[in-house]
């Protein structure tokens, strides 16, 4: 996957993650709107992973720069580093959206 594409992905969704740590992990946790059912968006009750990643104990947020929701981000997280990978970690966050978007996906096919 070309890094212009991941890159790409990161500004629309949040301006590339703000300020950055030097460790690559953001200065603030990046949430998004409550997933409530209000302003167009689909009513995603907390999970177990949302309460975990995002803290609300009623409705799961998208987190990180590249606004993963909670159950992708537990199937998919990965850390380039072998640490316990963190939505709010630039390098874990580019990384599983690589994966990810491979495996809806793969580079190089079209729908």
């Amino acid at each position: 996957m070309p890094w212009t594409l991941l890159a790409g992905i990161g500004f629309v969704e949040s301006g590339h993650g703000g300020s950055l740590r030097t460790d690559g992990t953001t200065a603030r946790r990046i949430l998004g709107p409550a997933l409530d059912g209000t302003d167009g968006n689909i009513a995603i009750p907390a999970s177990a992973e949302g309460r975990r990643l995002d803290g609300d104990p009623r409705w799961d947020h998208a987190v990180g720069p590249m606004q993963f929701l909670p159950s992708t981000w537990t199937m998919w997280g990965a850390s380039p580093s072998d640490s316990d990978p963190d939505p709010n970690d630039i390098d874990d966050a580019a990384l599983t959206a690589a994966r990810y978007s491979r495996a809806v996906q793969p580079f190089g096919t079209s729908s």
